[in-house]
C-alpha cells in the first residue's frame, strides 16, 4: 500500500497546485477531476512503476445581478 501512495502522490501534489492556482480566478465553482493510472513490471533483474494522470479543469462564473452589463464590460 505504501508503494501505491508514492507512486500516486506526485499526481495528488499537481492537482492541489492546479486547485490553488484556479482559486485566484475566483470563480462561482471549480470542478477539478484527475485520473490515476498505475502500473507496474518486475522480473529478476528490474523493477519499473509508471503513473499517468490527466486533469479536467471546469470554471463556472455567474452573472451578478447588482452589476449591469453593457458595451465594453
Amino acid at each position: 500500500m505504501g508503494r501505491i501512495k508514492e507512486a500516486v502522490d506526485p499526481a495528488v501534489q499537481a492537482a492541489r497546485a492546479v486547485l490553488e492556482k484556479v482559486k485566484e480566478t475566483r470563480p462561482d465553482e471549480i470542478s477539478l477531476k484527475f485520473g490515476i493510472k498505475v502500473s507496474g513490471t518486475m522480473n529478476w533483474w528490474v523493477a519499473k512503476a509508471a503513473t499517468e494522470s490527466n486533469f479536467e479543469v471546469t470554471l463556472t462564473w455567474r452573472p451578478d445581478p447588482e452589476r449591469p452589463e453593457g458595451p465594453g464590460e
